[in-house]
């Protein structure tokens, strides 16, 4: 990330996904603890995509990751998989899409641990949910999504 100047709200990154970014200060999102797997990743910035559903989690530490997460009012089971003490007036509440590929003939999204981000404070979490009788390989169909999304 590059270093903002000292009056500066505007900051810069080139990712290796999406090029250079250039966004406002304010639009960070701290992860105190950074992510499971990814504890040296503690600041992200979100991207909208073209499908209204969908965002991109972009780390500002390490340029090559991004996840893709998913609104889980968007699919079956997402909303009764977040509980209700998630659900409160500017907590955004995502879950992490796993896309098809060699070892997945279909994309999945984890809805035992929500990545929870509070807009205001400018922090998020992911919370791993032990008593959840959903799994973190829960099979949703990406493509209808974008389908139904893009036409909107």
């Amino acid at each position: 990330m590059t270093a903002p100047a000292a009056d500066s709200a505007t900051l810069s990154v080139t990712t290796h996904r999406f090029g250079r970014l250039t966004f406002d200060r304010s639009q960070c999102v701290l992860f105190a603890d950074g992510l499971p797997g990814f504890s040296s990743c503690r600041a992200f910035v979100l991207l909208p995509t073209a499908v209204d559903a969908l965002v991109w989690l972009q780390s500002l530490d390490h340029p090559d990751l991004a996840l893709l997460l998913l609104t889980p009012d968007a699919i079956e089971d997402g909303r009764a998989a977040i509980p209700e003490t998630l659900r409160r007036d500017g907590i955004l509440s995502l879950v992490v899409v796993t896309l098809p590929g060699q070892y997945r003939p279909g994309a999945t999204v984890n809805l035992k641990a929500p990545i929870v981000v509070d807009r205001a404070a400018g922090t998020g979490r992911q919370i791993i949910l032990p008593d959840s009788p959903f799994g973190v390989a829960h099979p949703f169909a990406l493509e209808a999504l974008v389908t139904r999304g893009l036409k909107s």
